[in-house]
């Protein structure tokens, strides 16, 4: 006996998935002419276009920028020797003189060892100025025995010269000639040493003296070097200038070495901005710059321009040509115009003949010949005046149209009717 199996309906599932296949099929189809290329030409009347030109010409352009006022010559404090701010004397943007006091330290352990150094330097100075007068004094000793002897010499030289006169007459017994004649020997032997001696003595102890004045100068050096170590804890303005940065307070612990401001002469201010390497062979040092500050223009002249260019920019400094501003700060930002000159002349045209769509750039092209204008993918820049530089895509001058209705813009043709 046969079995009977019921087959399976597979009449719906089979319809859904052919109904799905059709609909992606028709909106595919629909999406391919959306997109299209559209070669057509759309024909407008010549009322509905505006005609311009591209033309060749040296471009010149004024760039407006920010500039940073930046001081050429200044001076970082650091703290020489480490300790507690104990007195701020001056503030940032303050003004100061060179030598003026800016903050004073204190340090304990600096200062006792300093003031050791600088006993055991008085000590030693003491010392070698004893020895001086010990020396000057020995000096002034032989000098008054020398002369004694030679004192006495005399003396004795000219009482026996008398006693012998008189001895010859018989008044003056002979030994009395005799202990004359000794004592003058006896000063004479004595004359004649100090006199040696003091020949080698005073060369010897002035070199000794001129060494240990040498020394104690050099001492004294070293006491002043020594008591600076003390100036260390009190920190002064290199010049006359402005206190830019102070980032101290009273009571702060400041390591030896560490930053705690700045200093900057404000005569030396000069101004440096970032600008587009697309003008990097356009800037020179015979361009017109002028800076705006508190609403009064001042002229600029273009000391240096860098030619690292880094994320796209390159370096350009400024410096004032003939007044500066007093009123600068460090940091500073100030709106500067700079005049350029292209080396080479470029194709430029009204801005708004340029058509921006999808990320991409097209103008019109028009032929007066044929009256039709096609549409052509370029590169632009904006410059000022509402102008555009053309610098991919043009190769000859030409016209142009814009369209009044943006409907046609997507259009590859458009032909230009006399009357519509």
């Amino acid at each position: 006996m046969d079995t009977y199996i019921p087959q399976k309906r597979i009449y719906l599932k089979s319809w859904f998935v052919l109904l799905s296949i059709t609909l992606l099929i028709a909106m595919l189809v629909w999406l391919a002419w959306k997109f299209r290329p559209n070669n057509e030409t759309i024909r407008v009347p010549d009322t509905a276009v505006a005609m311009h030109h591209v033309t060749r010409s040296v471009v010149s352009e004024t760039i407006h920028a920010r500039a940073i006022a930046i001081p050429s010559s200044s001076h970082v404090l650091t703290a020489l020797s480490g300790g507690n701010v104990t007195q701020i004397n001056r503030t940032a943007s303050e003004s100061v003189q060179k030598g003026d006091v800016i903050a004073e330290l204190s340090n304990h352990n600096l200062v006792m060892e300093t003031s050791s150094r600088i006993s055991f330097i008085a000590e030693q100075i003491s010392n070698l100025r004893s020895l001086k007068l010990a020396i000057e004094s020995q000096q002034l000793n032989s000098q008054l025995d020398y002369s004694e002897a030679k004192y006495n010499m005399n003396i004795l030289s000219r009482e026996l010269a008398k006693k012998r006169i008189i001895s010859s007459s018989g008044y003056i017994e002979e030994n009395q000639i005799h202990n004359l004649t000794d004592k003058l020997e006896h000063w004479q032997t004595r004359y004649n040493l100090l006199r040696e001696f003091l020949g080698s003595e005073m060369k010897a102890s002035s070199q000794h003296v001129q060494v240990i004045d040498t020394s104690i100068e050099e001492l004294f050096e070293l006491k002043a070097l020594v008591s600076q170590g003390l100036d260390q804890l009190v920190i002064r303005s290199p010049f006359n200038g402005v206190v830019s940065e102070l980032d101290i307070k009273v009571g702060q612990n400041i390591a030896t070495g560490q930053t705690i401001g700045l200093v900057d002469q404000p005569s030396t201010y000069h101004l440096e901005a970032q600008i587009g390497e697309y003008y990097l062979h356009q800037i020179h040092d015979t361009s017109l710059v002028t800076a705006t500050i508190d609403g009064k223009p001042y002229a600029l002249t273009v000391k240096q321009t860098s030619k690292l260019v880094k994320n796209g920019k390159f370096k350009v400094k400024f410096e004032f040509k003939d007044l500066k501003p007093d009123t600068l700060t460090r940091g500073q930002s100030i709106a500067v115009n700079i005049q350029t000159t292209s080396p080479d002349k470029a194709f430029i045209t009204q801005e708004k003949a340029i058509v921006n769509e999808g990320g991409h750039q097209y103008l019109y092209h028009f032929d007066p010949a044929t009256r039709i204008a096609v549409r052509s993918k370029v590169k632009a820049r904006r410059l000022g005046n509402k102008q555009v530089e053309l610098f991919e895509g043009v190769d000859r001058e030409m016209f142009v149209i814009t369209l009044n209705n943006n409907t046609y813009t997507h259009s590859a043709f458009i032909k230009v009717a006399a009357n519509d």
